[in-house]
């Protein structure tokens, strides 16, 4: 990577794929979309296969593809230059490395979500609802930037553009339910819920935004072509619109719950997955989602009821709108990037 007349240079490096979910990759590329809009030149670099994410994805990045998951030297000797950033996000490289790796380049910065390990970093970001700045007291030198809480989560920019200029409705258009449960659905809750809306909410019409490597994917493309009330959206590059134009929503409790929330979608918001359960009770504890537990002997039978109570009920999905529209503005991508130009000024 060299270094553009002008242009600070970042490198991100992140794990991404079926095995590790999408949603490293999607919040480093919505930073990296944000610092590139501060004109920096910023680059992915990754093992073949977390680099693939970005092909199904239809992410514009530019991504250097290495042959296994690398090590400090490894990204050290991918560049001629020393960059003036770059930011982790991923579980295998170790304090040691990331000492390497703050020597190399101007300011080394992680995404965090767990606040139990300790990191040799200049600035670390843990969104999650519970991590506070004395969560790393101890964790990280003292000079590091810490930032935490949802105000620093790092969502696409299309959220906070659609949140701001909303699209508007049409008059008399079709009421719609949107389904999502990532790019993966390793749960198959995807087919369930769209069952539900169908037999529970008759009278509307269902997007479901879902990834090419889902394993719910063909059960999905069999059950739109017996259906026309149904529509899939297949690597969606841009769902806010879809989403914000929706009633409500029915989706797992990860980023895609923070997406709603910065729309003020109401949502029905299931737990697929224990590492989104600090999110999950956080919004829970709001009023600012009808929450569910999946259970694979339950799930469909209480998710009928909550879908059939929610789309009857006008004042409840004012109410949940309010209340996620508080939770979380969207702008964490643009904090996290004037703490980065702070630091490195």
């Amino acid at each position: 990577m060299t270094k553009a007349l002008g242009k600070r240079t970042a490198i991100f490096h992140c794990e991404s794929g079926p095995k590790y979910g999408y949603g490293h990759f999607v919040r480093c590329l919505a930073l990296a979309n944000e610092l590139e809009q501060r004109n920096w030149r910023c680059q992915f670099v990754m093992s073949a296969e977390s680099a693939r994410s970005a092909f199904v994805l239809n992410a514009p990045c530019s991504v250097v593809e290495l042959a296994r998951e690398p090590d400090a030297q490894i990204l050290i000797d991918a560049f001629a230059d020393h960059p003036d950033l770059v930011f982790i996000d991923n579980y295998h490289l170790g304090l040691e490395d990331e000492r390497r790796l703050s020597s190399w380049a101007g300011l080394l910065a992680r995404f965090d979500d767990f606040g139990d390990q300790r990191h040799h970093v200049g600035l670390i970001v843990n969104s999650a609802p519970d991590a506070v700045h004395h969560t790393y007291h101890g964790l990280v030198p003292y000079s590091a930037r810490i930032l935490t809480g949802p105000a620093f989560a790092a969502l696409r920019r299309e959220f906070i553009v659609e949140r701001e200029h909303p699209s508007e409705k049409p008059s008399g258009a079709e009421r719609r339910i949107c389904v999502s449960f990532g790019a993966v659905d390793g749960r198959n809750a995807a087919p369930i819920a769209v069952r539900a809306a169908l037999a529970s909410a008759q009278e509307h019409g269902i997007d479901v935004f879902v990834g090419s490597a889902s394993t719910s994917l063909e059960k999905l493309q069999k059950m739109a072509a017996h259906s026309a009330a149904l529509t899939l959206h297949i690597d969606c590059a841009n769902s806010a619109h879809k989403l914000a134009q929706c009633e409500f929503a029915i989706g797992a409790a990860g980023v895609s719950a923070l997406e709603r929330c910065v729309l003020g979608v109401p949502s029905i918001t299931v737990l697929v997955s224990n590492n989104q359960r600090k999110t999950f009770d956080a919004l829970t504890a709001a009023d600012a989602i009808v929450p569910i537990e999946f259970d694979e002997d339950t799930f469909e039978q209480e998710l009928s009821r909550a879908v059939e109570t929610l789309s009857r009920d006008k004042q409840r999905r004012m109410s949940l709108s309010e209340k996620a529209r508080q939770y979380c503005d969207g702008r964490g991508v643009e904090r996290i990037a004037d703490t980065i130009d702070e630091i490195i000024h």
